[in-house]
C-alpha cells in the first residue's frame, strides 16, 4: 500500500514538471486584467457561433508553496509534504469555482468538470457567457485552450556498430575488477525487462536476445 501510495507521489512529480512546460508563459507571469485573463485561442473558438462553447483550463492564481517541503531532509517525507501540499492548495482554492460550475452545469451552460492539484486548475466545457464571468472571477489567472500534447515524429538513424572499447558506465560500477577477480562474467544469465521496453535490435543486445530467431525473425 506505501509502495503504491510513494508511486502516485513520483507521478505527481514527473506530471508537475510536464504541465508546467506546456502552460503558456503568460499563465505565469501573473493575473492581467479581466478581459485579457481570456486566451485569444480559447476567443477564436468562441466565435463559431452563438451558442458555441469551448473546454478551457481554468488556472487560479494561487499555487502551492513548496518551499517548507524542499527544506525538509527525509526524501519520502519531502515527497508525502508535497503531495499534501499541492492537494490542501487546490482544495481550499478551488471550492468557490467549483460551486460557481457545479450551478452553471445545472443550467446546461458547463459541462465536463475536473479539477486538478498537481497544476492548481480546473478543466471545463463551457459557453462564452460563463468563461468570461469565471475570467471576472477573483482568484482566476487565466483562462487557457485545452493544449494537445503531440508526440514528437522519430526520425530513424543508421545503424551503429558497438563499441569495442569498455563503456563508460561499466568501468564506473568497476565490473572489470569482479571479472578480474572473481573470474565473474555474466555470461549466460537472462536479463530481463519490465520498464517501457527495450531496444532489441540494438547491436550489443540483438545476437544475444532471447527473441531472436534467426534470419532477422524475431
Amino acid at each position: 500500500m506505501a509502495g503504491m501510495a510513494a508511486g502516485r507521489v513520483w507521478q505527481a512529480r514527473a506530471v508537475v514538471v510536464g504541465m508546467c512546460a506546456w502552460l503558456p508563459l503568460a499563465a505565469v507571469a501573473g493575473a492581467p486584467a479581466a478581459g485579457a485573463r481570456v486566451d485569444a485561442r480559447v476567443l477564436s473558438a468562441l466565435k463559431g457561433a452563438p451558442d458555441a462553447r469551448a473546454t478551457v483550463l481554468i488556472k487560479l492564481s494561487e499555487q502551492a508553496d513548496l518551499s517548507a517541503a524542499a527544506r525538509i531532509q527525509d526524501w519520502d517525507a519531502r515527497g508525502w509534504a508535497v503531495y499534501r501540499t499541492l492537494q490542501h492548495a487546490a482544495e481550499r482554492t478551488q471550492a468557490p469555482l467549483l460551486q460557481q460550475l457545479r450551478a452553471a452545469e445545472a443550467t446546461g451552460a458547463a459541462a465536463r468538470i475536473r479539477s486538478y492539484w498537481i497544476v492548481n486548475l480546473i478543466s471545463v466545457e463551457a459557453d462564452r457567457d460563463t468563461i468570461e464571468a469565471l475570467a471576472a472571477t477573483p482568484g482566476v489567472s487565466a483562462i487557457l485552450p485545452a493544449l494537445k500534447v503531440e508526440v514528437p515524429k522519430l526520425t530513424p538513424e543508421a545503424p551503429t556498430r558497438a563499441p569495442a572499447a569498455i563503456e563508460w558506465g561499466i568501468n564506473k560500477i568497476r565490473a572489470p575488477e569482479v571479472w578480474s577477480s572473481y573470474g565473474t562474467t555474466g555470461a549466460g544469465v537472462v536479463v530481463a525487462n519490465v520498464d517501457t521496453g527495450v531496444e532489441y535490435g540494438h547491436p550489443a543486445l540483438v545476437n544475444q536476445y532471447r527473441g531472436n530467431l534467426g534470419g532477422g525473425n524475431f
